[in-house]
């Protein structure tokens, strides 16, 4: 919370008794996700934000004691109410996403005091998730134009790297839960037990068991694996249904051998991923399905791209942007191979390198009950027109071809997500 709004929490007029912040983001392909568990882990009862926000009001000079007093009314609840968009939905430019209003007078101060909080809560899992849904989607696009893979299975292509350069624990498990909702893979741990947390048990359960080498380890132990692969998948395999070994322009020109050796020597049941972690990504491809063909020519499929072993795998992980990403998938259609048999690991691009601006979530007060009507307050900026807000006590209505904000209380697709709870 910003601390200046504490400062502040009692310049309101008398003839006003209450507020309206609503919350919404400027772009549209908005992937609206994660507000929900934000509400159930952190805003619930005992919940840090709550306790800390309890903590903080009860202990104000001066209004303390009465706030302490009147928080008692609500039965363990804050004094406001929360509304919200229908969470795993795409939403348009300046669709109503979230509404707070306080419950009680004594609190008007409470949907400003919590805008900053509520913002954040917003723009960073569904800024992620809304970023996933480009990287599948443009999956999808190579894998209808290469593949014999009906629709879904961009869902396997792509691992959720992230725990290590996360700014935080906290951070890299919602980026990780905003990434499961459109693939399958990530190796953040706690992503998925917060999702059946928040979300009641609803998240997905799938794992990996998979043992991935790093460059280090990998030096350490190339002369035993060159010395007999057979057996040191073999050791692999016995354990593990995947084995992920890295690639970079040294190692390709020093173990290229040993690296064919592997790919020749990958039993039946076992999965191989060569992942490439270097930067020409161009120059790399072409020697890299070479040494693919070890375990076996490749075969046309039935839209006549080439497709090599079903148990070998190309990844590629090297700050794997967008844009890198579709440059990987062009490069390999044009050499004539499917993409059904590239995986792609990301984490600094989607996970890390985010901010409020990529789609511009912002908050702002938007109505104000003032002697007893509710009355419209928007934010206008003559040399900013981009900042223009929106205003009203508005709620969001499903319409033909998207969604439209309307002047009502709620409607099917705006729900009460947090009540007051009885006074």
């Amino acid at each position: 919370m910003d601390q200046h709004k504490f400062h502040s929490i009692d310049w309101y007029p008398e003839t006003v008794s209450n507020v309206c912040a609503t919350f919404w983001a400027r772009t549209g392909g908005f992937y609206f996700f994660g507000f929900r568990g934000f509400l159930a882990t952190k805003l619930c009862p005992g919940g840090a934000l709550y306790t800390d926000l309890i903590e903080r009001l009860t202990a104000l000079p001066g209004r303390g004691p009465e706030l302490a007093v009147a928080l008692q009314e609500f039965a363990g609840h804050l004094p406001v109410r929360i509304w919200a968009a229908a969470e795993n939905e795409f939403y348009g430019p300046e669709n109503v996403l979230v509404r707070i209003e306080a419950a009680d007078r004594r609190f008007i101060f409470l949907p400003d005091l919590l805008a900053p909080v509520l913002i954040r809560a917003i723009w960073y899992p569904s800024t992620v998730a809304s970023k996933a849904a480009l990287y599948a989607e443009a999956l999808r696009e190579a894998l209808l134009k290469t593949s014999d893979e009906g629709p879904g299975f961009e869902r396997y292509m792509v691992y959720g790297f992230g725990q290590r350069s996360a700014s935080s624990a906290e951070s890299a498990v919602l980026g990780g839960a905003a990434v499961l909702q459109f693939f399958e893979f990530t190796d953040i741990v706690g992503a998925r037990e917060w999702l059946r947390e928040a979300y009641s048990g609803r998240g997905p359960a799938q794992s990996l068991k998979l043992f991935s080498l790093d460059h280090g380890r990998y030096l350490l132990l190339q002369d035993s694996i060159a010395a007999g692969p057979r057996e040191f998948l073999r050791s692999v395999f016995d354990h593990f249904d995947i084995f992920s070994i890295p690639a970079d322009s040294t190692s390709l020109e020093q173990f290229a051998p040993t690296l064919r050796a592997l790919v020749h020597a990958v039993p039946e049941g076992g999965n191989l991923i060569l992942r490439w972690d270097g930067s020409r990504t161009e120059d790399a491809v072409p020697r890299l399905i070479e040494i693919l063909k070890a375990g076996g020519e490749p075969r046309p499929n039935g839209k006549g791209y080439l497709a090599w072993k079903s148990n070998l795998y190309l990844m590629f992980t090297e700050d794997m942007s967008l844009a890198r990403m579709r440059a990987v998938l062009d490069h390999v259609t044009s050499l004539g191979y499917a993409v059904d048999r590239l995986l792609f690991g990301t984490g600094t691009q989607m996970i890390q390198n985010v901010s409020r601006d990529d789609f511009g979530v912002v908050g702002k007060i938007t109505a104000a009950l003032k002697d007893g009507r509710w009355t419209d307050v928007e934010k206008t900026s003559a040399d900013q027109p981009a900042k223009r807000g929106l205003s009203g006590r508005l709620s969001l209505e499903g319409a033909r071809g998207g969604w439209r904000n309307e002047r009502t209380e709620t409607t099917g697709a705006f729900k009460l997500v947090y009540d007051a709870g009885p006074l």
